[in-house]
């Protein structure tokens, strides 16, 4: 803390608003120091300024730009600024070819998330990654972190297609490098899936009780799957059975696939690049 105060901060930013952010703002000494008025966990005490929500979108990062203006900034436009390094798509690239998939297009299936909630059921996915590999001539990679091999396996076993299992064997840059070389990005509200989006990649995001309109592809309100996605106001989640993950339907996803990827009809050739 005391290190927080030596900095002399001339502005403290907390876009997350909970309580232990706003405390290390308030720590810092800082007098100007910016949050949303919205903020969980009485945080809005720690604040010098609260800003209220953007009046005609719901997106966090329109709420965030709001906070940001407020303090001061202008021009404002979202850009993530994240692209893979030669080291990431040499590294993914190594990774590929084992699995045979040099030159073939794939889709990426992100069946895992730190919370139960956020999990669309893997026999959903199963089914998914059976559609899209007969329709668009694709193969399925899935991902995850050491601990969702299991969940991978899975799927494996239950897709009648062929599925390769790099969960647990991607570092940041490897999984990057994944990420940015494939066609279709099938996710949870999880990060690879956001990783997938801030690279600019076709991605479709599963969602639950958290609210679609907050976490959605930012100016992507297609490339969401999820129960009355655009309905449920400014709340951050939702606990009402009706938006259980597992009410949103392999249809619902393909949906939304075929808007992302700008798919007319079902009979449309495949975006691509496969015969």
């Amino acid at each position: 803390m005391s290190t927080l105060r030596q900095r002399r901060f001339d502005l403290v930013i907390d876009l997350q608003g909970l309580f232990r952010t706003a405390f290390f703002a308030r720590v810092t000494g800082c007098r100007q120091r910016y949050g949303p008025s919205t903020a969980r966990e009485m945080a809005t005490l720690f604040y010098a300024h609260r800003v209220d929500p953007h009046p005609d979108s719901t997106h966090v990062i329109d709420e965030h730009l709001r906070i940001v203006q407020a303090a001061g900034a202008d021009a404002l436009r979202a850009e993530y600024g994240l692209a893979a390094t030669a080291e990431d798509r040499k590294a993914a690239g190594r990774l590929l070819a084992e699995a045979g998939l040099e030159k073939k297009p794939y889709a990426v299936l992100v069946t895992g998330s730190a919370h139960a909630l956020k999990c669309w059921p893997v026999e959903h996915f199963a089914q998914l990654a059976d559609r899209l590999s007969r329709r668009f001539d694709i193969a399925i990679v899935g991902i995850g972190t050491q601990g969702e091999k299991d969940t991978v396996d899975r799927l494996a076993a239950l897709a009648e297609v062929p599925v390769v299992n790099l969960a647990g064997r991607t570092d940041l840059g490897a999984l990057v490098g994944v990420l940015a070389g494939a066609s279709l990005i099938v996710s949870n509200d999880t990060g690879p899936g956001h990783i997938a989006v801030a690279l600019d990649r076709p991605t479709v995001l599963i969602v639950g009780p958290t609210n679609p309109a907050r976490i959605c592809p930012y100016k992507h309100r297609d490339a969401v799957a999820a129960v009355n996605p655009f309905g449920r106001g400014r709340t951050i989640n939702d606990y009402n059975p009706v938006y259980r993950i597992g009410r949103v339907s392999v249809e619902m996803v393909l949906d939304a696939i075929q808007r992302r990827l700008g798919e007319p009809t079902q009979d449309s050739d495949t975006p691509f690049g496969g015969p």
